[in-house]
């Protein structure tokens, strides 16, 4: 499995990603083929097979296609999001369908699949949705609907399209447990996981970003936030779930692990600069309306608006003050 910690970014997929993604499945495929498993997906690389070949450049260009990648940039694995597939019976109430998951075989993406998953479960969060839906190959030893029943899913039906057989299998997202135990400032130690916490956070609610640049905000933001002085809201174990960075009276970031949303976590952070700074001020992407509303929520009030963000990228910005003042 992978550490925390350990260097994984996850971010949008483009068509670009195509052939990245075909390679992985190509990996995919030889395993499947030496263990006699072919009434998977065949026995042909999917790179060979022109259908195959459209079916991920398409699904690549979906909004909701991520990919992840090594601290290298290589490629080891590609989910996709979106509406159910239509040999499946249709939804009964608000879910995200996972309709692509496909990881490499290479031992650096060990445990990358369950990571994938958990983020799909931030994706739906951030959205406010509580189900999920995956389907999945149902033949052979059963161990792929076995790996989804471990990541929480369960079965639902089964299914046969065309003489292959599918399983279909659902996961309700539980209330969240995590519990703040303290706020404190960050240590040289905290490094990785603040990214790791800022990348998360930005992949759930930032969907404006283009991806090029999402990159080049990742570089800056790898740059000076792990030597940033945070504050940083932690559980009972010290791990830390959100982070605030101050300048004087002005809140420069608050970000919280999506997985930690809703529990109070960045109210109490707020709180904090609160206490530290009455005037506290903070600007805020005005294309992120859960964020602005957050803040108005917790008595901030705009005082004004920038037509660019601090970088001079066109994302506009809405500059706030708390009422106090």
């Amino acid at each position: 499995m992978q550490e925390r910690g350990e260097p994984l970014r996850i971010r949008r997929a483009t068509v670009q990603d195509a052939p990245a993604v075909l390679k992985v499945f190509d990996e995919v495929m030889a395993w499947f083929v030496e263990m006699g498993n072919e009434g998977q997906w065949g026995s042909e690389p999917w790179s060979a097979l022109p259908r195959r070949v459209q079916l991920v450049e398409e699904a690549c260009a979906l909004p909701e296609a991520w990919v992840a990648e090594d601290a290298d940039g290589r490629l080891l694995a590609a989910l996709v999001l979106g509406e159910a597939q239509p040999y499946v019976p249709a939804a009964t109430e608000p879910e995200i369908y996972v309709r692509v998951l496909v990881a490499s075989r290479d031992a650096r993406a060990r445990g990358i699949g369950r990571r994938l998953l958990a983020f799909a479960d931030d994706r739906a969060r951030a959205v406010g949705v509580q189900r999920l839906r995956v389907d999945c190959y149902g033949g052979g030893s059963g161990a792929l609907v076995q790996f989804y029943e471990s990541c929480g899913y369960a079965r639902i039906s089964t299914f046969d399209v065309d003489g292959w057989p599918g399983q279909l299998l659902g996961r309700s997202l539980p209330h969240s447990r995590v519990a703040l135990h303290a706020i404190r400032a960050s240590r040289p130690e905290d490094g990785a996981r603040v990214v790791e916490i800022w990348r998360r956070a930005v992949d759930a609610t930032h969907g404006f970003l283009t991806p090029e640049d999402r990159q080049a905000i990742d570089a800056l933001v790898c740059g000076f936030l792990p030597q940033a002085p945070l504050w940083l809201a932690v559980d009972a174990q010290d791990y830390p779930l959100a982070f605030m960075l101050l300048d004087k009276g002005h809140m420069e970031a608050l970000f919280v692990d999506p997985g930690c949303r809703g529990t109070g976590i960045g109210a109490a952070l707020v709180h904090h600069g609160l206490a530290l700074h009455p005037q506290m001020s903070t600007d805020v992407n005005e294309q992120n309306a859960q964020a602005v509303g957050f803040y108005e929520k917790m008595g901030f009030e705009r005082t004004g608006r920038s037509a660019l963000d601090g970088q001079g990228r066109p994302y506009p910005l809405l500059h706030l003050q708390h009422r106090s003042v």
